[in-house]
């Protein structure tokens, strides 16, 4: 099996909460010259855009969209992938990836060829939500049947099973995007933090910062994942938080970046992330730890070592060859 088919290995009666999906972090900034795209080093998080990411095994796409300006006279604005650090307007203190729409068509091409796999982007921190959904109105009369829709009658996306998922974008957003411009009707659900559960639409818990006494490493005060240490911590933290929560609709995000400084050196550093994944990993295996498994593990610079780990953790593949 082929890293870029990897679903193919799952049961298709599996229920989007039993999954473990590798997740792209800030997906949407990546270097792409050919189009005048370079982000910093402070703001870029991934090699590529999403086709090659998805190639690589990829299948949660965590996406920021802002609305880039650009000309002087004749001004033309696009909504553009990025990662701002001030998010009071767009494009304040950061930078711009990609185009939603080149995210958009890079995930119909991919799907249009792999019919058992399925893709997730996860749209927040946006203030442009408007043009946003002109831009997915845009994509869906183009590529009619792409974005998942799903039944008539309220669903929790938690409940959805593989085969149902197969071959299409299911798109989820945040509170921001208010109802008037987004309607399951047309493919765009709601995603909740726990314990809110949506009767219809995606809920999410997990750790993303939050003080947590000494690291084990420096004998230091860490702040969250401004340290890798701490991002190890907070992952182990929303595991065991995950095993009190009621029921097992909803997904546990596992936030494995650090964040600060430059980006790539720090997660492809000798203590960086990436390599700090397999431990983690080897813990939620580890079967007097009873932790629980994650849903989606989003990560810095996807390739297909990670990727394969964390697909390797679904029971359906732990013992299937993927190369």
């Amino acid at each position: 099996m082929k890293i870029h088919e990897w679903m193919s290995g799952l049961d298709k009666d599996r229920k989007l909460y039993e999954l473990c999906l590798p997740g792209s972090h800030d997906a949407g900034v990546y270097r792409d010259l050919q189009h005048g795209v370079k982000p910093g080093s402070k703001a870029q998080c991934q090699y590529s855009g999403i086709y090659k990411q998805a190639m690589e095994g990829s299948r949660v796409f965590d996406i920021r969209c802002f609305l880039r300006t650009k000309g002087v006279i004749k001004k033309t604005k696009t909504v553009t992938m990025g990662h701002f650090f001030k998010e009071a307007k767009d494009g304040y203190l950061g930078d711009y990836g990609g185009t939603l729409i080149a995210a958009l068509e890079d995930a119909a091409f991919f799907l249009s060829s792999r019919p058992t796999e399925f893709i997730i982007f996860r749209i927040g921190h946006t203030k442009c939500t408007g043009d946003v959904a002109a831009a997915l109105k845009q994509f869906d009369k183009a590529r009619p049947g792409v974005v998942y829709k799903g039944p008539a009658s309220a669903q929790n996306l938690a409940d959805v099973t593989v085969q149902n998922l197969r071959t299409h974008l299911l798109l989820v957003f945040d509170n921001q995007f208010n109802a008037q411009n987004f309607s399951a009707n047309d493919g765009y659900f709601p995603y909740t933090k726990y314990p809110s559960i949506p009767n219809l639409g995606l809920a999410f818990c997990g750790k993303y910062s939050g003080g947590l006494g000494k690291s084990f490493a420096v004998g230091k005060e860490n702040k969250g994942n401004w340290s890798p240490e701490g991002a190890v911590e907070l992952a182990n933290a929303a595991c065991q938080e995950h095993k009190t929560h009621a029921g097992g609709h909803h997904l546990l995000w596992i936030y494995w970046q650090e964040t600060g400084g430059n980006v790539r050196e720090n997660t492809t550093a000798r203590q960086g992330m990436h390599n700090r994944l397999g431990q983690f990993l080897s813990d939620i295996r580890m079967p007097s730890n009873k932790l629980p498994l994650p849903n989606v593990i989003g990560h810095d610079f996807v390739n297909n070592n990670t990727c394969r780990e964390i697909a390797k953790m679904n029971p359906d593949l732990r013992n299937t060859n993927i190369g």
